[in-house]
């Protein structure tokens, strides 16, 4: 909008300005109008005196000073006039770059110049900047300036992703027991993670392709996403194991008089089975009792799965002393007994190859206390 200045001066007509001072967001053209044969003389910014023939065109910020001399020589009073000539929009700048982003960023708009920004985070209504903001999920953030005069600066957009959880990496085969050399493989759930391992506190390396271990092995490993997150430190441990337990038996094999109790010892830690004469394969866990010839098959398997060879020994057990209630099986005897008083109960003792004494020969006498039976030779 172009505003009219006119001026009154006592040796002269009057003039009038065209634009009015002021601010302005483009290119303005100055113009003197006067209203009778005076000359107009000026200066732009302090420079040299001018005289007034055609428009003035100002491109900057512009102090123009002028008065009118008319024919007889007088000067008119001098008057000044301040033009803001703004026609370049303000820039804002962010503070952080478009990325990828592994926390929580605070987010700064600065204008270069005094300015009102308005932003607004993905398809969210435009707000006016005033304080910082924080920004923790992925967002496309608009925003803009308008400065005093009103030159408005073109609308930029930065995009933000974030990835605020750390990677989590994967070993194969799982930590344990192995009875052959292992070929070991790390992957991590984020495409474009860096995987990182020691083995046996070894140099950090970056892992590539899997990778062979003959002994055993500690294992320290991480991944760090493409966001810059870090996992925290795993370790697996391996045991390589191809070598079988050894199983040892307590009493030696041999003649034995009397009940003999058994016992089986790894020389690490195993399962132990055994057998006795040809019977199912047990599991054992507590000393078990041979009250007869025996045979006694065993061997342990250990944690790695290395299997000993069966090793077969035989007992020979004699003097043991039997007993049996109303004519049913022959069992050892091994201490005091419930019974009823009308059962009938024979005793003998058992020799090594199954042979019997004779039950007449040997003299027992049968204490009846509380139900219990006790065997007196």
């Amino acid at each position: 909008m172009l505003l009219s200045l006119l001026g009154l001066f006592s040796s002269s007509g009057l003039i009038e300005v065209l634009p009015a001072p002021g601010e302005y967001t483009s290119i303005q053209t100055l113009s003197f109008t006067v209203s009778d044969n005076s000359t107009i003389k000026f200066t732009l910014n302090g420079g040299v005196e001018q005289i007034y023939t055609v428009p003035i065109t100002m491109s900057e910020n512009t102090v123009v000073e002028y008065w009118g001399v008319d024919q007889g020589g007088n000067i008119g009073e001098k008057t000044t006039l301040t033009y803001i000539i703004d026609a370049i929009a303000p820039t804002t700048t962010i503070n952080h770059p478009a990325g990828l982003y592994n926390s929580i960023l605070e987010v700064i708009l600065i204008s270069d110049e005094t300015s009102i920004i308005r932003y607004k985070i993905g398809n969210g209504a435009y707000q006016i900047y005033t304080a910082p903001f924080l920004l923790s999920t992925d967002a496309i953030i608009s925003y803009y300036a308008t400065d005093t005069i009103g030159n408005i600066e073109s609308v930029k957009t930065t995009s933000y992703t974030f990835d605020l959880v750390s990677p989590v990496t994967t070993i194969k085969p799982n930590p344990g027991f192995y009875k052959t050399v292992q070929n070991i493989t790390l992957s991590s759930n984020e495409l474009g993670s860096a995987i990182y391992y020691t083995l046996n506190g070894g140099i950090e390396q970056v892992y590539s392709t899997p990778f062979t271990i003959l002994t055993d092995s500690i294992i320290e490993y991480y991944s760090i996403d493409s966001a810059g997150n870090r996992e925290v430190t795993k370790a697996a441990s391996y045991v390589i194991d191809n070598i079988a337990p050894i199983t040892s038996i307590s009493p030696l094999p041999g003649l034995y008089s009397g009940i003999q109790n058994i016992t089986l010892t790894p020389n690490e830690s195993s399962v132990v089975q055994y057998s006795v004469n040809n019977g199912p394969w047990q599991v054992y866990s507590i000393p078990f009792m041979l009250a007869e010839d025996s045979e006694v098959r065993y061997r342990g398997i250990d944690i790695s799965g290395n299997i000993e060879a069966i090793k077969t020994v035989n007992y020979l057990i004699t003097d043991v002393t039997v007993y049996r209630i109303n004519g049913g099986p022959w069992i050892p005897y091994t201490g005091p007994f419930n019974g009823h008083h009308y059962e009938k109960i024979e005793a003998a003792v058992r020799y090594t190859g199954g042979a019997f004494s004779d039950i007449n020969e040997v003299s027992y006498t049968i204490i009846d206390t509380t139900d219990q039976w006790i065997m007196v030779g």
